[in-house]
């Protein structure tokens, strides 16, 4: 199923135990994932060879672009809130259901299974209920009502509580977080994934 998210996600496909049935009509689907996939490997390799290699023989014909390729993203913009949409802690059951990809359901899953997530998957999961219209008082009572099961509320205060307001502008420089777009997460993996 992780090679064809978006028949996943549309529900064009019949799932069972981890595989995807895809039907002949959206191979193509398949065909691009792969493609978008091995474009953004070569991309990351192109772009360390360049690095390496390259960059000075051509720093001002073509380094500009070379370099603009490797962190370009083409996606619609979700780093400006959107008023029209408002969610609230009641509403993330069923939207997880109905509407969340795959790894923010699995997310979910696992603070509801641990009432914990490790910082990085707090990073991103708050960030994208933020970018699913929860609004800051709301998010607090939601993680509030999830750890404290766990560690106990006034220890979420002290510990969990600052980093939830930071993510919304209202403590440390006071800048809003921007979201993680699924993009950027795929080339740290594979940044990883390259090294490793």
């Amino acid at each position: 199923f992780e090679e064809v998210p978006d028949l996943v996600a549309s529900r064009r496909v019949f799932l069972s135990k981890g595989y995807a049935y895809v039907a002949m009509s959206q191979v193509v689907s398949l065909v691009v994932t792969q493609f978008r996939c091995n474009i953004s490997k070569a991309l990351v390799l192109t772009n360390r060879k360049w690095t390496a290699t390259i960059k000075e023989q051509e720093k001002d014909r073509l380094t500009p672009i070379v370099e603009a390729l490797s962190n370009a993203y083409f996606g619609p913009d979700y780093s400006q809130p959107n008023d029209a949409t408002e969610i609230s802690p009641k509403d993330i059951d069923q939207l997880a259901r109905t509407s969340f990809p795959l790894c923010m359901r699995h997310m979910l899953e696992k603070l509801r299974e641990n009432h914990h997530l490790k910082h990085g998957g707090r990073m991103q999961f708050g960030l994208f209920l933020k970018g699913a219209g929860l609004k800051l008082e709301d998010a607090l009572t939601f993680w509030r009502s999830e750890f404290s099961q766990k560690v106990g509320s006034e220890r979420f205060d002290k510990e969990y509580a600052y980093s939830i307001r930071h993510n919304y502008g209202k403590e440390g420089k006071r800048t809003v977080s921007p979201l993680f777009y699924v993009h950027n997460l795929i080339l740290v993996t594979l940044a990883f994934l390259m090294e490793n």
